[in-house]
């Protein structure tokens, strides 16, 4: 397995990055100048459009205003006051003939209840309809000055249209109204003062009555008269008065819309563009910084790339000599194209020289530290361990003892320890010698280690005298495990041709039942363990403290 990565990058990567790094910024400061640009230029564009939206509005209200003011002159003719209703249509029809556009325009007379008595778009005495808006008429009751109606289909013209309608009292019924006069007039004719301004293409511009219903639009689309637009939409635009809000409208995709509010007609004008003609220009722009940025990155990748594989060749001049210097071999290092690089290759002639004379010196002191080590270590073995069973010594016992009362101090738990001798090896080692009580001795070691857990300490603490640690051991466990044992440790022995009989007597005492302390725990198993010899061997006995007074 390698122990470098291969997918590091490479120096003509790097150079490239840096190329980037280089373009980038400055293409990115110089979008955010054409932002930055482009939100002023549509700042200006959205108060230029509010501003038209008002002027347009202005024509509308003047078209209004001047039906309020012939409505309240043809209130005050003679004909309708004398109810010489045929002499009143003729003065509406020269009043009408002075009038642009008058085929959009209508007088209509009304009676209280909504029933049509003339309508200058039918001769006279012509069976006229009940008026469409006649349902509003109880409000015109009210008010003794014209009003603005909403947008209703009429009942002669059957189109969409709207009126100044005015109510007309009559004193001699205590001026309760007789008559409900209004000049009525088509959308088509608002539909040509929006068409009139020629806005660019794609720009649309709608007339809505109070209650947000259109009354006309620009270009003309008859089939969108009495559309009414989104509640949500039209509550924003009477509470601004005037402004500027992004939404989809009329069918139209998401448009920016320039509205103005008139307070004379509560009528809303807007004009609304359509998102592509704002940002058109910025995307252009941004294409054009975006090229750019693509020409210099490309002209400055091409360059990194050519300095780059300068760079690569004059140090993949070095691998080789670098590999040389790794195995051993002589160094050589051509003729690189950087100074810098040959700078590397005269160092890795030089360090082949002193590592050639360092691993002399290494191989010779890490001989030595060799030898030293293993001394060292048969050392501490032999200092801890007994050198006849292998087991451990005194030294160690205490030591793991000491430590093992601590954490059982520590964590409340509980220890035992055995303190066993080897019945009559001394008679053993009379009659056989002491090879065969050695054997005796390695095979006595063995059994205790495997009559008890893995985990459990054993030790040879001198002569014929062996303990053990049970850790996580109760009383009656250790009882239990110490009857085990002396059956094991009592079977008879082969060495040899010769079969020897011994036994073991164990004395028994545990943490914290017998003591608390490492020198009490050892001298009371001592003493239990002398008990057992005294009753007979073959045996354990616990302490108790009947012991120490015997001892005493």
């Amino acid at each position: 397995m390698s122990l470098f990565s291969t997918r590091l990058p490479t120096i003509q990567a790097r150079i490239s990055a840096l190329v980037v790094a280089c373009v980038l910024p400055t293409a990115l400061a110089a979008t955010l100048l054409l932002y930055r640009d482009f939100v002023m230029e549509r700042a200006s564009v959205e108060r230029s459009t509010v501003d038209t939206a008002r002027a347009l509005h202005q024509l509308i209200d003047r078209e209004l205003s001047g039906a309020e003011a012939t409505l309240r002159v043809l209130s005050t003719s003679p004909h309708l006051k004398s109810g010489d209703l045929k002499s009143l249509y003729g003065q509406a029809e020269e009043i009408l003939q002075n009038t642009d556009g008058a085929g959009d325009v209508a007088f209509v007379l009304c009676d209280a209840n909504g029933q049509q008595l003339l309508n200058t778009l039918k001769p006279y005495g012509t069976a006229l309809p009940q008026h469409g808006d006649a349902a509003h008429f109880s409000d015109l009751k009210l008010v003794a000055q014209p009003v603005i109606s909403e947008l209703f289909t009429g009942g002669v013209a059957t189109q969409p249209l709207v009126a100044v309608e005015m109510a007309i009292p009559a004193p001699s019924r205590g001026n309760r109204p007789v008559y409900i006069l209004s000049l009525e007039f088509l959308s088509g004719r608002f539909a040509e003062i929006l068409e009139r301004q020629h806005l660019p293409a794609g720009q649309i511009i709608a007339l809505l009555d109070r209650n947000g219903a259109v009354v006309a639009h620009a270009p003309q689309a008859q089939h969108l008269a009495g559309t009414r637009i989104a509640p949500a939409l039209m509550e924003h635009m009477k509470s601004a008065g005037e402004g500027t809000v992004e939404t989809d409208v009329l069918g139209n995709s998401t448009s920016l819309i320039a509205f103005s509010r008139s307070a004379l007609s509560n009528w809303t004008l807007f004009i609304g563009m359509p998102r592509e003609a704002i940002t058109g220009g910025l995307w252009e722009s941004v294409s054009l910084v975006a090229a750019g940025t693509l020409l210099l990155l490309a002209l400055g990748l091409m360059l990194a790339k050519f300095i780059g594989d300068r760079i690569s060749r004059s140090i993949k001049g070095l691998v080789k000599p670098a590999l040389a210097l790794g195995h051993g071999q002589v160094v050589t290092v051509p003729p690189l194209l950087l100074r810098e690089a040959d700078d590397v290759g005269q160092a890795l002639v030089k360090a082949a020289r002193l590592i050639e004379q360092r691993t002399a010196e290494r191989d010779f002191a890490k001989q030595t530290v060799k030898q030293l080590g293993e001394v060292t270590q048969k050392f501490e073995y032999q200092a801890c361990h007994d050198e006849l069973t292998g087991l451990g010594n005194r030294m160690l016992f205490n030591q793991l003892i000491k430590s093992g009362i601590e954490s059982c101090a520590a964590h409340g738990d509980r220890l035992i320890v055995f303190y066993i001798d080897v019945d009559d090896l001394k008679a053993v080692n009379d009659r056989y010698g002491h090879m065969v009580g050695d054997d005796l001795l390695r095979q006595f070691a063995a059994r205790l280690k495997g009559g008890l857990r893995e985990f459990d300490v054993t030790a040879r603490l001198g002569g014929d005298e062996f303990a053990a640690i049970l850790l996580h051991a109760n009383p009656t466990y250790a009882e239990a495990t110490a009857h085990s044992l002396i059956d094991t440790l009592s079977r008879p022995y082969q060495i040899g041709e010769l079969t020897v009989s011994t036994s073991a007597s164990i004395g028994v005492a545990g943490y914290p039942d017998s003591a608390t302390t490492t020198e009490d725990l050892l001298r009371r198993a001592d003493l239990a363990m002398y008990r057992a010899k005294n009753n007979g061997k073959r045996r354990c006995v616990l302490y108790d403290q009947s012991m120490d007074q015997e001892r005493a």
